[in-house]
């Protein structure tokens, strides 16, 4: 796929430099058209009135004229199916340099043109695709869900699949670290992304806007597009002294390519020439009261599927086990995969037809645990649909046994039909075989359910003092003419003890002043043996990660959320100042006023209200370059010092 030049709107800048709209169809080769645009403008839209984490889309605002025949006939054609059919780049050329100011696609759902003979003035509108992503589902073909990612790669996978079509860089600006982890001392490459892993699982079946959103939100930081860039900040670290930042380009391999400190304060002053100032006497403070109690909360929830590849999708061929599981195949054993396109699972079928036997386990032992997860925390439960029956026809029945075997260290056990775990190797349950059918068997698909409960944790009879290791499933056909079709195979976490991890800070005595956040990943159960809730972090060796840190700032929490939890307290456990109005500028020293740049004000006042003093992050606002504007401005105060709050640690009941 190749994009060609097919349209450009130009706008010459009081600066002397020229804001160009280029317009680049999906596998265009012929001439460039071009408009007079009356309108560009810049905008985010930021849906939070609070400075809280998560994902702030943007959208460029075009208007242009349309009079002649031409114009008509080269007018985009907007209602098309294909939401990437026209790329757009916002360009800020200043003599021989060309410098991106945002990228995206048109927006095709709509057309917005007045009912007239006469010149028409057209509005479109472009967005930045980040809302495409909902589109797009994390699956096990990324890779072996029972293993870990970190969470730079599953950043890098999103924002790259968006399809911008010129070089796009992410910019890490976060400096919370974990014990264990090389921080900003060692190097300014240092950031925590790259260095957090999660389990694939946590993330299959989810659409990434939301697994980004999820772990943007996790580390208190927002993210948005500013230069055609995806940048990362933390909300409290924009308001001090020193931001670092790591740079990294987007490709199908994430690459590092520099690092180092950002120059991002801007000074909003009384009007001089060239200075940032307000106009129309616009400006207005807002001041809300704050809140006496903080609540930070992070669920316990667990993934839809702790068996790798459940849905038998990923196979090579129909006569070799899918990946992440293991045939043994011995005599007339047989193994066929039946693959069903429109269907979300394939079939699987082993089959003794005389001699020998047929397996299929998952794939792991002690000592290569491969695709196996590790259980516990109260019970679980496998289940899956089938069809068992005998080749040999009515008045017969297959016989087909199930294992399941839990390694704990060097140990292995294997659960019997009474839910006890024993040693006995020779151990396994026997599955109930289908009703036989009169006149021969059927190969059809499965249509009988499996459940079974399985003991884990403290939970357990029988040998295993505290169940909690790596599962394994197997099945095997070794009677004669037996047939075990299935397909759906899943284990699940029915329950656990707890099902959240609660932080509260308290200031002041108000208990009905209550501001309630929740943050999806960082809280790690209470128990350390246990892991395999959604939202666990781990180092890069499976260790969990603990006592996290503000780099330069002293303190340290035992999880990421009690860390979330200090930053939001010094925000919200106070009044919260709020700015509104127009600048008579849309650039400054430190390029666009934007979402990036922190903002202080001198204030006339010096009276409990005043705002000198104060850091302040941009919110919402509208760049007009042409009118070297920035309207709408909202400025929502934030602060890096911390408070002298209480801390209180709940785990929630199940």
């Amino acid at each position: 796929m190749a994009y060609g030049l097919r349209y450009t709107l130009t706008q010459a800048l009081r600066n002397s430099s020229t804001l160009v709209v280029n317009i680049y169809e999906k596998d265009y080769t012929s001439t460039v058209k071009t408009y007079q645009p009356t309108s560009i403008l810049l905008q985010p839209n930021s849906s939070q009135e609070d400075p809280l984490g998560g994902i702030i889309s943007s959208q460029l605002n075009v208007s242009f004229l349309i009079s002649t025949q031409d114009d008509y006939d080269n007018f985009p054609d907007l209602l098309n199916a294909d939401d990437r059919k026209y790329y757009v780049e916002l360009v800020n050329i200043v003599g021989a340099s060309t410098n991106i100011k945002w990228k995206g696609f048109l927006f095709n759902d709509y057309i917005n043109l007045p009912f007239t003979t006469a010149n028409q003035e057209v509005n479109f509108v472009c967005v930045d695709a980040l809302s495409y992503l909902k589109y797009n589902t994390y699956s096990a073909l990324e890779g072996n869900t029972n293993g870990i990612t970190n969470l730079l790669s599953v950043l890098n996978t999103a924002l790259y699949s968006i399809g911008y079509d010129s070089y796009t860089y992410l910019y890490s600006c976060c400096s919370y670290f974990a014990e264990g982890m090389m921080d900003r001392a060692t190097s300014t490459d240092n950031e925590p992304f790259v260095q957090t892993y999660q389990f694939r699982r946590d993330f299959v079946g989810l659409d990434y806007f939301t697994i980004v959103d999820n772990i943007v939100k996790s580390f208190g930081c927002r993210l948005f597009q500013y230069q055609g860039n995806w940048w990362i900040m933390s909300i409290n670290e924009m308001a001090g002294t020193t931001n670092y930042y790591t740079k990294y380009l987007l490709d199908t391999v994430v690459y590092l390519t520099e690092s180092g400190t950002l120059t991002t304060g801007i000074s909003i002053d009384p009007y001089s020439e060239g200075n940032v100032h307000f106009i129309n006497n616009s400006q207005t403070k807002i001041t809300k009261k704050g809140y006496s109690r903080l609540k930070v909360t992070t669920p316990y929830s667990y993934a839809k599927n702790y068996i790798n590849d459940g849905d038998f999708k990923q196979y090579t061929n129909p006569t070799t086990a899918p990946i992440g599981f293991t045939a043994g195949l011995s005599g007339t054993g047989s193994l066929t995969v039946y693959e069903y396109t429109d269907d979300e699972f394939n079939d699987v079928r082993i089959q003794q037809s005389g001699t020998g036997v047929a397996s299929f386990k998952t794939t792991g032992e002690i000592g290569a645990l491969g695709y196996l997860p590790k259980m516990g925390n109260y019970n679980g439960t496998l289940s899956f649909r089938y069809n068992l029956y005998s080749t040999l026809g009515y008045g017969t029945v297959g016989i087909c046994n199930l294992f399941v075997r839990l390694f704990v260290g060097s140990n292995e056990y294997r659960l019997n039909s009474n839910g006890e775990w024993s040693d006995d190797v020779n151990t396994f349950i026997t599955i109930p075989p289908s009703d036989p059918l009169i006149g021969g068997i059927s190969d059809r698909r499965p249509r009988q359910s499996y459940s079974l409960e399985i003991p884990f944790g403290k939970n357990t009879l029988n040998n295993v003092d505290i169940a909690i290791g790596y599962v394994s499933i197997g099945f095997l056909v070794s009677t004669a003419s037996s047939l075990f079709r299935f397909n759906n195979l899943s284990l699940t976490q029915s329950n656990s003890v707890f099902n959240g991890l609660e932080i509260q800070r308290k200031l002041g005595t108000n208990e009905a002043l209550l501001k309630e956040i929740e943050t999806p990943y960082g809280a790690n159960y209470p128990e350390l043996t246990v892991s395999n809730n959604v939202g666990s972090l781990f180092s890069s060796s499976l260790v969990k990660l603990q006592n996290w840190y503000r780099y330069g700032k002293a303190g340290t929490y035992s999880t990421l959320t009690q860390l979330i939890c200090r930053q939001y307290s010094n925000i919200f456990n106070k009044n919260l100042a709020t700015l509104e109005g127009d600048l008579g500028i849309s650039e400054s020293t430190n390029t666009t006023i934007y979402l990036n740049k922190k903002y202080a004000v001198v204030d006339s006042a010096t009276d409990a209200l005043s705002y000198n003093n104060k850091t302040f992050m941009a919110n919402r606002l509208t760049v007009d370059s042409y009118g070297d504007r920035t309207t709408s401005l909202q400025l929502l105060e934030i602060t890096n010092t911390d408070n002298a709050s209480v801390e209180t640690i709940k785990y929630l009941g199940s």
